[in-house]
């Protein structure tokens, strides 16, 4: 009886064998035929973790567009250069006032709990002043569809975002709402639309009988944000000029495991430029995606099969150039 109980195991495994070996083969056959008959440019890689084998190689050496999977990238560099818990604000306490400026955190007012900070500002009995500060490079990533700026996956990328940088609106019995509040005013009922916002302003447009909620990236500054945020703590807020002599404290809102966790999951690219932005910040006392590119292809990805050609932290770019090779470096 042991004796066929082997013999029966011995069977089974050869045939997993033959099987994985099979498939293998099949894939391997499929890449090359598509190929001949396609005229789309391919690459896949099979990599086995726990036995460190490459399993399959098709054109790994090759550089493709990676579209979204750049926020891989995005993910590994964040968690090598941040902190457990993400700086949401800084500020200094003066004798009669509340002097603060953004951080380039993307959290606030966009879904995830940052009570801490409003209760914080709300609980301010002095002036509140927010400083005329921005990120050190354009709000537009390099080689984005300029066209895409009424879509709501391209927010700009700022220093103080709110809302995710994006207004929604709809309308319901000819009457119009929108989130945040602030914009209603500034929302069209047309009969038809060829855009939903204005290139240059926060004009908005909706077509009369559209039941869908509609998302559109607004245009930012400092006097929004002002004017946004005062609105939330019911505190007018005045911006100011920026001030470098003050010794500003920070103030620390949610975990960053929660941001990586939107990023990834839903693919969220405001959160991907703004992790960035962070670790320019941290690594080069810039806020600059450029900056944290070229500091994790440095310090951390030094060793990488191709040297990508990285621009942003999203994939929205164009520029974008990884190879397959790549994405199972270890």
């Amino acid at each position: 009886m042991l004796k066929f109980r082997f013999k029966l195991g011995y069977l089974l495994l050869n045939i997993l064998i033959l099987t994985s070996c099979g498939t293998t083969h099949k894939i391997k056959s499929d890449l090359k035929h598509s190929n001949k008959e396609s005229s789309l440019f391919k690459g896949f890689v099979l990599y086995n973790p726990k036995t460190k084998k490459e399993i399959i190689n098709h054109n790994g050496q090759k550089y493709f567009i990676p579209a979204s999977n750049t926020k891989l990238f995005t993910f590994y560099t964040a968690y090598k250069a941040l902190q457990d818990s993400v700086v949401s604000l800084e500020y200094y306490k003066a004798q009669d006032s509340l002097l603060i400026k953004g951080t380039a955190d993307p959290s606030l007012l966009y879904g995830f709990d940052t009570t801490k900070i409003i209760d914080f500002l709300k609980k301010e009995t002095d002036s509140i002043y927010l400083l005329d500060e921005n990120i050190d490079e354009n709000h537009y990533g390099n080689g984005w569809a300029w066209d895409d700026y009424q879509d709501y996956y391209m927010p700009e990328k700022s220093l103080f975002p709110l809302y995710g940088n994006i207004v929604k609106f709809s309308i319901k019995d000819s009457f119009t709402n929108s989130t945040p509040f602030y914009f209603e005013q500034n929302i069209r009922v047309l009969d038809s639309i060829s855009i939903s916002r204005e290139v240059t302003e926060n004009i908005f447009y909706i077509q009369k009988g559209n039941k869908k909620e509609k998302e559109v990236p607004f245009i930012t500054s400092n006097q929004l944000i002002a004017e946004l945020l005062g609105a939330e703590i019911n505190k007018k807020i005045k911006v100011i000029p920026t001030i470098k002599n003050y010794d500003f404290k920070v103030l620390k809102s949610l975990r960053y495991d929660e941001l990586y966790t939107q990023m990834l999951v839903v693919s969220d690219n405001l959160i991907a430029e703004q992790l960035l932005l962070q670790v320019g910040k941290e690594v080069a006392n810039s806020y600059s995606v450029k900056a944290a590119i070229n500091y994790s292809l440095t310090n951390y990805l030094q060793d990488i099969p191709q040297k990508p050609r990285w621009v942003d932290g999203s994939g929205l770019s164009r520029y974008n150039l990884f190879s397959p090779n790549d994405f199972v470096f270890k």
